[in-house]
């Protein structure tokens, strides 16, 4: 029981973090008038990954520290909380990486690169938050 509530926690940790990032990029570099960041139709999401090959690279690092940083504290609960490294840092790395590849597409290449982040960070984060409990 403890497992299942340390993975949820994490990832809902881990969305509050991308989320905020979003946020804090979205509130620096605007939408163009007229675009739809809900919009789940391929027009729409074309639309998106045009705007985000324009953002400065700063924006992309960002985005890419945030899903690193989510990935890190997400492991980490859930190890921390269950007690267990391989099975949470296993399952937060998956579903991260699951979530970010059904999500991502069209979008520039760079967030393809970001995808390999979620399994190392998630991974060391877990043994971090093991190590807390021994």
């Amino acid at each position: 029981m403890k497992t299942i509530a340390g993975i949820a926690i994490g990832l809902s940790l881990a969305f509050g973090i991308v989320s905020a990032s979003t946020l804090v990029n979205v509130i620096i570099w605007p939408w163009p008038d007229g675009v739809d960041a809900g919009a789940r139709d391929l027009a729409a999401r074309s639309t998106i990954a045009e705007h985000i090959n324009t953002l400065p690279l700063l924006s992309k690092l960002m985005t890419s520290a945030s899903y690193g940083i989510a990935a890190f504290f997400a492991g980490f609960i859930a190890a921390w909380m269950a007690e267990s490294l391989w099975i949470p840092g296993t399952i937060i790395a998956t579903i991260l990486t699951t979530l970010a590849v059904l999500t991502a597409i069209p979008l520039p290449a760079i967030f393809w690169l970001n995808v390999g982040i979620f399994i190392p960070a998630s991974m060391i984060g877990a043994y971090f938050g093991v190590r807390m409990v021994q």
